[in-house]
């Protein structure tokens, strides 16, 4: 451990920052797969929680809150009047996308 990293002490353990925050995200993820919730907010995201989907098949869901659904539809309107101007969008232009209405 170098000298100035802090020393975290844990059941009595002394353990470096970067052994305590993989702790942490091993924590989450063991979280993650026994109660196989994941819920996708726009806010939250993070390695366990990619991990889980992933490589461990854990089926995410959509968030309800009315501010996030309000965020998803900022962004569709967004995209559909950039392609509507003519813009180019994730490398090609692509006007297939008025079939979605």
């Amino acid at each position: 451990m170098s000298s100035f990293e802090a020393t975290i002490f844990e059941g009595g353990r002394a353990l470096s920052q970067h052994s305590f925050l993989v702790r942490q995200l091993h924590t989450k993820l063991q979280t993650i797969l026994r109660t196989g919730n994941v819920e996708i907010d726009g806010d939250s995201l993070d390695v366990p929680t990619v991990v889980a989907v992933s490589c461990h098949g854990v089926t995410p869901t959509l968030s309800e809150s009315p501010a996030f659904i309000q965020r998803i539809n900022d962004s569709v309107a967004l995209l559909f009047r950039l392609i509507e101007e003519g813009n180019t969008i994730y490398g090609q232009q692509d006007r297939r996308m008025n079939r979605l209405v």
